[in-house]
């Protein structure tokens, strides 16, 4: 099984994440802590794109080998953190607001936890079209060409409310 190699971290990719999440936290004391929602709309349309697209940009490996065992090593270390983690504050939110839980499952926002199951649905397509991509033998430019087409068409597909309101589609909108 071949392991992730530490990589020289881009200071600037890093900062670029971090003020993503100081935009998200900002705009949730505002609008929940403050009451005030008045320049949230500013920074929604930039602030959850910009976070995934650098997310992704961190999670593309060039040099590795997306084969099975690789992918359900990597599936066991994130399922605990992006799914399981997070899906134990949910329900314990939920709880503790007498929400109810399959309405909050059910609800484009999750009650603000959306993000976190998006950004592993979105591991998840990127690991699939490593697997197409090894099956067709897509490398290079090719494949470059297609995560980046492929990423446009989610983008398209989330701003404009296309296919309807699954957690993928609905999330980069909140």
């Amino acid at each position: 099984m071949e392991k992730l190699q530490p990589t020289k971290r881009i200071e600037y990719i890093d900062a670029m994440r971090g003020f993503t999440m100081m935009l998200v936290i900002m705009t949730h004391v505002a609008a929940w802590g403050l009451q005030s929602d008045s320049y949230n709309h500013i920074f929604t349309v930039f602030r959850m794109p910009l976070f995934f697209f650098v997310s992704g940009f961190v999670f593309y490996k060039s040099n590795y080998e997306w084969n099975w065992q690789n992918t359900l090593s990597f599936l066991q270390k994130k399922l605990p953190v992006q799914i399981i983690s997070p899906f134990l504050f949910f329900a314990a939110y939920v709880y503790l607001q007498h929400f109810d839980l399959q309405e909050s499952l059910i609800s484009e926002s999750k009650v603000g936890y959306w993000f976190t199951f998006t950004l592993f649905e979105f591991f998840v397509i990127y690991i699939l079209l490593q697997h197409l991509f090894k099956l067709c033998r897509i490398k290079g430019k090719w494949e470059d060409i297609t995560l980046i087409a492929v990423g446009l068409f989610f983008y398209v597909i989330m701003r404009h409310n296309i296919i309807g309101h699954s957690i993928l589609v609905s999330s980069l909108g909140c």
